[in-house]
């Protein structure tokens, strides 16, 4: 009873969009808490075959609107919000493979759903506008499966992978550091006027126009991640104000790529983290639950 919500931080398909993947909702809605659903670049599809990749509409459809009961909200879109009143905590869940449902030709997208992150802007401006809603005196927290801007790990932390502490934002993103760029006006109370062009073609530029100056300046707790197979955490190159924790959230072994083996039937098959906020002190507690063993066998029970 300690626990305020759920999160699973993307990639719910293995291969694609049209994968059958009814055992999720069916968990999800057995959750007996609110459970927060971010979309990944597998579930968008990872790649451009109409018949495998979903529109943004279709995206939602399958994977968001069969649990919005239990995200505590009624949103109609893959990102969404909900605060814990109680706590003074604001969560916002992002979906960073919001790509255009442009189409090449009647059988393919005009851009892969898995080469890089974007964000519509649409859901730009809905981001702006819930951070300058966001109460007074409330914590931002950021859910989402890509990570916007390149990263590195913080050497102090052990909890982190063995094999591997940096993560990129170049190759996964078409509007690089826009999230962090409007999370930093956020937190200063500033303003942010700014275009994003990706070198994409088919990507069209997202405009920035953000003024928080009247609602002050905003407390930023962090940026929880998904996507790398790995578990880093650290602070963004050029937001070192701004901390990242990525998870590791791959169900088996991908060689060197993934960070933890799990054993079916053993106690590695869990994957469990809990965080804990410490909005008093500002501390962010990681605990984690089953899988403790890095991709060279590395047991981390004792960091």
């Amino acid at each position: 009873d300690k626990i305020d919500a759920g999160a699973c931080l993307g990639d719910i398909s293995g291969n694609h969009y049209a994968t059958n993947c009814d055992f999720y909702p069916n968990a999800v809605l057995n959750a007996e808490k609110p459970f927060f659903t971010v979309i990944g670049n597998h579930d968008a599809g990872n790649g451009t075959a109409v018949s495998t990749n979903g529109t943004q509409q279709q995206i939602f459809d399958k994977f968001i609107a069969p649990v919005v009961a239990k995200t505590g909200t009624e949103t109609t879109t893959s990102y969404y919000h909900k605060d814990f009143d109680d706590k003074k905590v604001r969560v916002i869940v992002l979906n960073s493979s919001d790509m255009p449902d442009t189409l090449a030709n009647e059988t393919t997208f005009a851009v892969s759903h898995g080469t890089l992150g974007a964000f519509s802007q649409t859901q730009i401006n809905w981001f702006i506008s819930t951070l300058a809603n966001t109460p007074t005196g409330y914590h931002v927290l950021i859910l989402m499966h890509y990570v916007n801007a390149p990263m590195r790990s913080d050497s102090d932390i052990k909890f982190q992978s063995s094999t591997g502490g940096y993560a990129s934002g170049r190759e996964n993103n078409a509007y690089i550091g826009i999230i962090q760029d409007i999370v930093s006006a956020w937190v200063s109370g500033g303003t942010l006027t700014q275009s994003y062009t990706s070198s994409v073609a088919s990507l069209p530029t997202v405009n920035v126009s953000a003024d928080f100056t009247s609602r002050g300046t905003g407390v930023f707790i962090g940026v929880l991640s998904g996507h790398m197979h790995r578990d880093i955490i650290g602070k963004f190159d050029n937001y070192q104000s701004q901390w990242a924790c990525v998870f590791s959230l791959a169900n088996q072994p991908r060689g060197s790529e993934d960070d933890l083996p799990r054993i079916k039937g053993e106690k590695s098959e869990d994957l469990l983290t809990v965080v804990t906020i410490d909005t008093t002190h500002r501390k962010l507690y990681l605990v984690r639950i089953g899988a403790n063993l890095a991709i060279d066998f590395v047991e981390r029970a004792d960091t």
